[in-house]
């Protein structure tokens, strides 16, 4: 596949030439099998499908996993439709400095059932703050722990944004 298509324009070939699109399989909150697609750095690939794994295996439910162009590139609403994805080519909210998703060194995991909380103001708004949904992701859960052990920082851990469906692993330095 060819992975211009699921690139912003904008996105400089730098980075381009380290992304590809991961086929995943997962579960959906009725119990039904999909399988999704996410765009990140091919050297996290063997990570994510290790988690995606995991989360089958667990039964874990995950809403949509699509690549965020179909929500023409716009974070929100990929957040609010509840879909999980990794790269978007933007820059950190409110900076000019580029997010882990610009890399395709960041995943999203349910940001509708796992909402980010900063300065008290919940993203997305509609977001969903419920310890006992089965899609929520806690400190203590297998998913959040899997991620850890290969590596990767949790927003689950961070204060100031407190972001429990965000996930990222810096690999620059790997080049």
């Amino acid at each position: 596949m060819f992975i211009r298509a699921f690139v912003h324009e904008d996105c400089p070939s730098a980075i381009v030439r380290w992304l590809k699109v991961v086929r995943v399989r997962f579960l959906t909150l009725d119990g039904e099998e999909e399988h999704g697609r996410i765009v990140l750095d091919r050297r996290l690939a063997a990570d994510v499908e290790n988690v995606f794994e995991l989360a089958f295996r667990l039964r874990y439910p995950i809403h949509s996993v699509v690549p965020i162009n179909v929500y023409d590139w716009d974070d929100d609403l990929s957040m609010s439709a509840n879909n999980s994805s990794g790269h978007n080519y933007r820059f950190i909210a409110g900076t000019t400095e580029l997010s882990f998703h610009a890399y395709g060194m960041a995943i999203d995991i349910n940001p509708l059932w796992n909402p980010m909380v900063l300065h008290g103001k919940m993203f997305p708004a509609c977001g969903i703050q419920n310890p006992d949904h089965p899609g929520t992701l806690t400190a203590d859960h297998p998913i959040v722990l899997r991620f850890k052990e290969l590596g990767w920082t949790c927003g689950i851990d961070w204060q100031e944004p407190f972001d429990p469906h965000h996930f990222q692993k810096d690999v620059r330095a790997a080049i």
